[in-house]
């Protein structure tokens, strides 16, 4: 156990996992067998082993308080990244103009983060307010995403907090309607990183739509608005 928490010394929830799995009960049990403690131990830190080696990557929209660095302020995506670590960032952005400042965070993270990897994923919409062209915008984006990275072995993170209040919402569709498996969080200055979950019964169960049908629909709604 010593040697194990030698090589693992960053790792604050190893004292709630004993706890939980009443560890001390078990050291305490003179009648326990041994084989079956060193079996527990093994298996303790095996899974905690294979947590602590999953990809973790974190997805976000860049929106206007990404784009301040330049006046030393750090915005939403740079204040979660010196918050909570990841192996991979990637920048979704609606509009090729976000791309400098895309750049800008980019240069930014390899001083500060030099074991980050980051990428820009194209969301493309003509209006970043309508759900009908942002929300099958967002869902062919982590599709690719989906198709580049997998599922093995990653963990994926979506940020609220960058983007507009409709991309928040959708967010919430694509995560409750099943087309990613990720956590959600959202931060502020006051309450820092918060986790968002929806644990609610009665929380109303959304299915996700067939990609043709999507791009189909994407299509056709931006075709509208180009003709007004």
């Amino acid at each position: 156990l010593n040697v194990y928490r030698e090589s693992k010394p960053n790792s604050p929830n190893l004292s709630n996992w004993f706890s939980y799995l009443n560890w001390t009960n078990i050291l305490r049990d003179e009648s326990e067998d041994l084989t079956k403690l060193k079996i527990f131990t093994s298996w303790l830190i095996s899974a905690h082993w294979e947590h602590s080696n999953m990809k973790k990557i974190l997805i976000t929209f860049i929106g206007n308080n990404d784009c301040l660095l330049r006046e030393g302020k750090d915005g939403a995506i740079i204040s979660i990244l010196k918050q909570r670590a990841f192996d991979q960032l990637y920048i979704l952005y609606n509009d090729n103009r976000y791309l400098q400042h895309a750049s800008e965070i980019l240069l930014y993270c390899r001083k500060k983060f030099p074991n980050l990897t980051v990428r820009y994923q194209e969301a493309e919409s003509l209006n970043p307010i309508d759900y009908n062209v942002v929300y099958p915008s967002m869902v062919s984006a982590i599709k690719s995403i989906l198709m580049e990275e997998g599922t093995k072995d990653v963990e994926y993170t979506i940020s609220l907090t960058s983007g507009t209040p409709t991309m928040h919402s959708c967010w919430i569709l694509i995560v409750m309607g099943g087309i990613i498996d990720a956590k959600l969080i959202q931060s502020s200055r006051e309450d820092g990183i918060q986790d968002v979950n929806f644990s609610l019964d009665d929380f109303p169960q959304i299915s996700s739509e067939k990609k043709a049908k999507i791009e189909l629909t994407k299509t056709n709604r931006e075709n509208k608005i180009l003709r007004k």
